[in-house]
């Protein structure tokens, strides 16, 4: 039907077959920088603090939102969070619907706001984080080497001293 739109459906995640499906959808948003299920339950045993949150929309996955855990995070008056959602399920409200979450949950707990990231490479997500009111505070470029491309420098070792490589035991 024209004009209907269904609710955004924001849950915590549960159970394995749903980490599966929330580690999918975020590397389809990301898939330079994959998670694993394995990753993620690791992340999940090891951080106290740590939300994570799938969005639904009529049943299908549209988006993911975590809360870091970290004591950093956990001490920070704008915790770390993430939104990722596909490019095929932008503007229709399931970001806005994952920040609206995060933002419920930490004014909850006295947080002052909340902090995000965006890719330069991505004017989408940077107008979406503007448009809600958010500054950029910090930017930050990754480097990467194709090592196929690269032939290795031979490092010029400085007058005096002798670098030697040695055999490190199996623990």
């Amino acid at each position: 039907m024209l004009g209907t739109q269904t609710a955004i459906e924001i849950r915590l995640v549960s159970g394995y077959d749903e980490l599966e499906k929330w580690v999918a959808a975020r590397n389809e948003v990301v898939p330079d920088d994959t998670d694993t299920v394995a990753l993620k339950v690791l992340l999940r045993a090891s951080q106290d603090g740590r939300v994570d949150l799938i969005a639904y929309d009529d049943g299908d996955v549209v988006g993911t939102g975590l809360l870091a855990g970290d004591l950093g995070t956990l001490r920070a008056t704008h915790p770390y969070v993430e939104v990722m959602v596909p490019p095929r399920y932008r503007g229709r409200g399931v970001g806005t619907a994952l920040l609206q979450a995060f933002s419920d949950r930490l004014r909850g707990l006295g947080k002052e706001g909340l902090q995000v990231e965006a890719r330069s490479d991505d004017p989408y997500s940077i107008g979406f984080l503007e448009r809600r009111g958010f500054v950029e505070v910090d930017r930050w470029t990754q480097l990467v080497l194709d090592l196929d491309g690269h032939e290795p420098v031979d490092p010029q070792v400085p007058e005096g001293l002798e670098l030697t490589l040695s055999e490190r035991p199996l623990q």
